[in-house]
């Protein structure tokens, strides 16, 4: 009996990971396939002839060294600025007493529920007055600081035994030195996870790159790059394909890599509120 259920919740597990994988071995196998094959019927899953012309197409209209470069400074950059900035304030509101301290968290957590259309025009209204329109900063710092980053490293931080930060600071240790060298050896695992989440939500941001590089090719980033080959009369289906395939590869070493880390820290930081 114990068999069949386990048989049947693996048969189920297998149909799942077959329905979500689906569009994506769809993608990968039309980035080999020329135009006639992508719309051939019935639909094919392996190249019959397989081509490398669409990824020869996109080498010959895009800079892709630089489009690549651009995207992975970007979100590098975001991902170092966040998790400091995520590991002074999440260390700030679990062990610190201050004045307001739990209506500032509350605020900070305010601000994932937040679209990101909505804080599109006052975002790039205040990028411009501060002349970054086309310029790395102006990519970077409207994300410098993430509400999930503060999040996760609060709920870690709260976790972590207080004796350890009593001992420290009875020994002459200030709350700099409590926080990098105690509580951040200490949180590999929050610590990837949120970098982690934070470079995925950077490298796949399109609406933010897309308008602050309008006028400045040179500071494209791969989604917008990918959008290249959606024209208002005629897309690219082969070389979008290309596009994508390369653009997911990065996100998907990234998770495979650090994928190990995610459970543990999730489910340590949803223990204590």
């Amino acid at each position: 009996m114990k068999a069949a259920k386990r048989g049947t919740l693996y048969l189920l597990l297998g149909l799942g990971v077959l329905v979500v994988a689906t569009p994506y071995l769809w993608m990968i196998g039309s980035a080999f396939k020329d135009q006639v094959e992508i719309f051939a019927f019935p639909p094919t899953l392996i190249p019959q002839s397989p081509t490398l012309g669409n990824f020869s197409q996109v080498m010959d209209r895009l800079p892709l060294p630089r489009i690549a470069f651009n995207s992975a400074f970007v979100s590098l950059s975001v991902s170092g600025l966040a998790l400091f900035f995520g590991a002074l304030a999440g260390y700030a509101f679990a062990r610190l007493k201050f004045i307001g301290r739990e209506i500032l968290f509350a605020l900070a957590l305010f601000t994932m529920m937040f679209p990101a259309v909505l804080l599109l025009i006052p975002r790039f209204i205040l990028i411009k007055q501060m002349g970054l329109v086309g310029k790395y900063p102006g990519l970077i710092l409207p994300f410098a600081v993430s509400g999930l980053s503060i999040f996760l490293f609060r709920q870690f931080f709260a976790l972590i035994p207080g004796d350890l930060r009593d001992a420290a600071i009875m020994d002459g240790c200030s709350e700099l030195g409590v926080l990098f060298r105690i509580m951040l050896p200490l949180s590999k695992p929050v610590f990837v996870t949120a970098g982690v989440f934070v470079f995925m939500d950077t490298w796949n941001d399109f609406l933010w790159p897309m308008v602050v590089t309008m006028g400045h090719p040179e500071l494209m980033t791969m989604p917008v790059g990918l959008a290249f080959f959606s024209q208002s009369y005629v897309t690219y289906w082969g070389a979008s394909m290309a596009m994508a395939t390369l653009f997911t590869v990065p996100v998907v070493v990234v998770y495979l890599f650090f994928q190990r880390y995610f459970v543990e820290s999730i489910a340590l930081s949803g223990l204590k509120g």
